[in-house]
C-alpha cells in the first residue's frame, strides 16, 4: 500500500538534489563553542535523567560513553589510518589532514572555534545540532520553542530529510567530501548507509514521546528508510552531474 508513497518520495527528493534547506553545521557562519559548554550536570551532563523533564539531560554522558562519534577523531591516530595517509601521499598525518578531519571531527575554521572548542572531541553535539553561538543562551529561556532555536541557527536534525542529508555528508559523501575509490584502495573502509538502521542503533539521547511528536514528528521507520535511500540516490546523482564528463567513470 505504501509503495506509491515511497516511489513518490524517492522521485521528489532525487529531482530536487540541489534544493536543500539549512546549511550543514560544518558550513554555517556561527561559532562552535565546544562540548564543554553543554557538559555541566545542570545542563546536558547529568548521569541520571531528570524527573518531569521533556529532555533527558544525560545527552553528554550518553555521547561521551556510548557514542562512536565521540571517538571518530581518535581513530585517525591508529596504525591503519597512518598507513592510509601514507599511501595517499598526504602531506600531513591523518589527524591533521582536512581530507580526514572533515568527516572524523567537527572541522570548522579556526575563526569559528570558541574558547572551549577542542577538535579532538570528534563529531560533537554541534557537529549534528549546529554551532551553538546563536542559540546557546536562548534555548533555555522560559517559553523557548524548537522553532525559535531553528531560527537562531540550530540544525533541524529532527527533520528526516535534513538528518539524512547531514548523515550522508560523511557516511556517503557530498560535493565537498567523498570517499573515493583511491581512498578505499589505500585501505579506507567502504561506505554504507541506511538511515532507519543507523538512527535506531545510535545510542538514544532523546525521548520519543507525545511531547516530542507534538513539536516535531511521529517516527515512521518505513518513511525514514525511504528518505535515506532517496537522499543517497540524490547525492550520488548530484556528484556525478557536477563532475567533468571525462571523470565520471573514474570514481
Amino acid at each position: 500500500m505504501r509503495t506509491p508513497l515511497l516511489l513518490a518520495t524517492i522521485l521528489s527528493l532525487t529531482c530536487s538534489a540541489a534544493v536543500w534547506g539549512a546549511p550543514l553545521p560544518q558550513n554555517t557562519p556561527d561559532k562552535s563553542l565546544g562540548v564543554a559548554t553543554c557538559a555541566s550536570s545542570l545542563c546536558h551532563g547529568a548521569v541520571e535523567p531528570w524527573k518531569d523533564s521533556h529532555v533527558l539531560q544525560t545527552e553528554y554522558f550518553t555521547w561521551s560513553r556510548m557514542d562512536k562519534h565521540a571517538r571518530a577523531y581518535s581513530v585517525l591516530t591508529n596504525t591503519r589510518s597512518q598507513e592510509i595517509a601514507r599511501k595517499l601521499g598526504l602531506k600531513e598525518p591523518a589527524h591533521r589532514s582536512a581530507l580526514c578531519l572533515d568527516c572524523h571531527a567537527h572541522n570548522v575554521p579556526q575563526q569559528r572555534r570558541g574558547e572551549h572548542f577542542v577538535l579532538s572531541d570528534g563529531i560533537t553535539c554541534e557537529g549534528c545540532h549546529g554551532p551553538a553561538e546563536g542559540w546557546i543562551k536562548s534555548h533555555v529561556e522560559q517559553g523557548a520553542t524548537h522553532a525559535d532555536n531553528l531560527a537562531r541557527g540550530m540544525y533541524p536534525i529532527s527533520d528526516d530529510v535534513e538528518r539524512a542529508r547531514l548523515c550522508l555528508s560523511c557516511h556517503f559523501g557530498n560535493r565537498q567530501k567523498f570517499v573515493t575509490h583511491k581512498m578505499m584502495a589505500a585501505g579506507h573502509p567502504r561506505m554504507s548507509f541506511e538511515l532507519d538502521t543507523f538512527t535506531s542503533i545510535e545510542p538514544a539521547h532523546f525521548k520519543r514521546d507525545g511531547d516530542a511528536e507534538k513539536h516535531k514528528r511521529a517516527w515512521d521507520g518505513v518513511r525514514v528508510w525511504a528518505i535515506g535511500q532517496a537522499m543517497a540516490v540524490a547525492e550520488l546523482t548530484d556528484q556525478i552531474n557536477c563532475l567533468p564528463r571525462s571523470q565520471r567513470n573514474r570514481r
